[in-house]
């Protein structure tokens, strides 16, 4: 049985192993040379096990495994922050609590609303009629696909609802006519100058009159509605704005295909923004629907904004016992979307700027 040393990095040292061997000396990488008789090495030593006709094969270690933690006099200031937040877990409770609320008052300020919009199959680009930063108002068109093929439909389609609307004028008139023979044929009759089959088949005549009007004006519905299915279609070949916002991106040019589905336009509305920060669980019952809150924001303002609270979710997260609250902060001014938002240093965890607040 041979003892090996394990270097730092967790690989074994050719000089390490004839050290061992010779029972001279070892080195670590990067460390001056130490006399292994009487000085104890500061590694971690592995054991090899030997067979005959088999080649020594030394224990598996993962790497670092057996690096202790350098002492805090030897870290960076940034390796001892790190090394604080990632073992929050063994922190007194208070200073875990107080890390952990000035990671979590924190928000991102985003657009009210926000879409992406596209086209729903593949359709050729034909006009773009708006470009990055436009400020539009809802319903205005933002891209117009190609018509070919719907124009033709649409022709088609009102060419059809023309001639049913003829064919019901036709019918109309039919039916006048039948029913106006009818009545003659009945008067004749009474006065005896016809015969009841002469009067029964106009009555026959009438009613069939009556049934291809029925079955016109059917058809005529039929038509309206393939020409009204016609312009929805054609329509769907203008990309227009929801709401009023600002064309935030746009990934579509004149002439280009653009498969489905696919996202050309981003339109966002800046006219309010709208953030989330995690609260502390025991405010609660402090917090209060619609009051005013004063907000801290991140460059380009760097100053405190007015807000108000809409929302809140009525969960209290498990492991930060927080709980998401929604604000609300107008935007009158224009400013852009993503700016970071907290509480100001010192501030509690109620509203800001209403005195009524419990």
């Amino acid at each position: 049985m041979l003892q090996f040393v394990q270097t730092r990095r967790g690989q074994l040292s050719v000089f390490a192993i004839i050290g061992a061997l010779t029972g001279s000396y070892v080195w670590r990488s990067g460390d001056a040379p130490h006399a292994t008789t009487n000085e104890p090495m500061p590694t971690t030593p592995v054991t090899v096990t030997t067979t005959p006709n088999r080649p020594a094969t030394p224990a598996f270690t993962p790497p670092g495994a057996d690096i202790p933690l350098l002492p805090p006099a030897e870290q960076s200031p940034s390796s001892r922050d790190n090394g604080l937040l990632a073992n929050k877990s063994r922190l007194d409770p208070a200073l875990r609590a107080d890390l952990g609320r000035q990671q979590l008052l924190h928000g991102v300020a985003i657009p009210w609303r926000e879409a992406n919009l596209g086209a729903d199959v593949a359709r050729i680009v034909a006009i773009v009629h708006v470009k990055e930063g436009d400020v539009v108002a809802a319903g205005q068109p933002l891209i117009d696909f190609d018509r070919s093929e719907t124009s033709q439909q649409l022709n088609v389609a009102a060419a059809a609802e023309r001639g049913a609307a003829a064919a019901v004028r036709q019918a109309e008139l039919e039916l006048s006519l039948a029913r106006y023979r009818q009545e003659q044929l009945e008067s004749a009759f009474q006065a005896g100058a016809s015969t009841a089959a002469e009067r029964q088949e106009a009555t026959i005549r009438w009613q069939q009159s009556q049934a291809a009007l029925d079955v016109a004006r059917h058809a005529a519905d039929q038509a309206s509605a393939q020409l009204q299915l016609a312009k929805v279609e054609d329509q769907r070949r203008t990309l227009r704005a929801p709401f009023s916002g600002v064309v935030m991106r746009i990934d579509a040019v004149a002439g280009e295909i653009v498969e489905q589905p696919s996202s050309l336009i981003q339109l966002a509305d800046l006219g309010r923004l709208r953030t989330e920060l995690q609260l502390p669980a025991s405010s609660m019952s402090q917090l209060r629907l619609q009051a005013p809150w004063l907000l801290r924001a991140g460059a380009p303002l760097n100053a405190d904004v007015q807000a108000r609270l809409i929302a809140v979710e009525p969960r209290v997260n498990p492991v930060t016992q927080t709980i998401r609250a929604v604000f609300e902060i107008p935007n009158e001014a224009g400013h852009p979307a993503g700016f970071s938002v907290r509480l100001p240093a010192g501030a509690n965890a109620g509203p800001e700027n209403d005195d009524s607040a419990p």
